[in-house]
């Protein structure tokens, strides 16, 4: 395999498994703030669910009452919240696609910003084979974008940074990549995907 790289690392929510409802925009439109209002608040919460093992749900009703404390909009959060886990699947097309990636001699793993369920959850969907290494916020105790979890995750696969590529549908994840050293994507859709890892590895996947 003449390449440079020779790991892909991939986020688990919002790209391995996807949902059928725009999150961030349905919490917005039913609290009535801005998307940068509720990602703002949420980044001072968000290591209650990546570190300490919290409910998303929970934590983003905690972060909902910072904005109103009308019952008639948490109660309809709470629903929209139960919508959108119902809705949710895996990505059948970018698993057939790390399937390729694997069959072609990359190594293949998961970072995760993600309570210490997530290693159940990936077995239980049957693609725990598909992946050398599963890397979990709430068991490593540091979240994205920390210099830690990558470098835990470079260690684990055996891999120099330089050498891998992380894709990510949070642009805030990605940000430490030119100091940690590797290769980002932000993840949009599978086949702006597609064509940027054939860029980069050289092979149409």
């Amino acid at each position: 395999m003449q390449n440079k790289f020779s790991a892909i690392i991939f986020d688990y929510g919002g790209v391995i498994e996807i949902s059928g409802v725009k999150l961030i925009s349905g919490i917005t439109d039913i609290l009535g703030v801005s998307k940068e209002e509720w990602r703002s608040k949420y980044l001072n919460y968000n290591h209650l669910t990546n570190v300490e093992n919290k409910a998303w749900e929970d934590v983003a009703l905690v972060v909902a009452r910072e904005f109103t404390s009308d019952p008639v909009k948490l109660e309809k959060l709470a629903r929209f919240f139960d919508e959108g886990s119902k809705s949710k699947k895996l990505n059948s097309e970018l698993i057939d696609m790390i399937e390729k990636l694997k069959a072609s001699g990359f190594k293949t793993a998961i970072l995760s910003n993600y309570t210490t369920t997530l290693r159940d959850r990936v077995k239980n969907q049957n693609i725990d084979h598909l992946f050398d290494e599963v890397v979990v916020s709430g068991e490593e105790g540091y979240q994205k974008p920390d210099k830690e979890i990558f470098e835990i995750t470079f260690n684990k696969l055996g891999v120099k940074s330089s050498e891998a590529i992380f894709v990510d549908d949070s642009e805030s994840s990605l940000s430490s990549s030119g100091e940690v050293g590797y290769t980002p994507i932000l993840y949009t859709d599978n086949e702006s995907l597609r064509i940027r890892l054939s860029e980069l590895l050289g092979s149409s996947f």
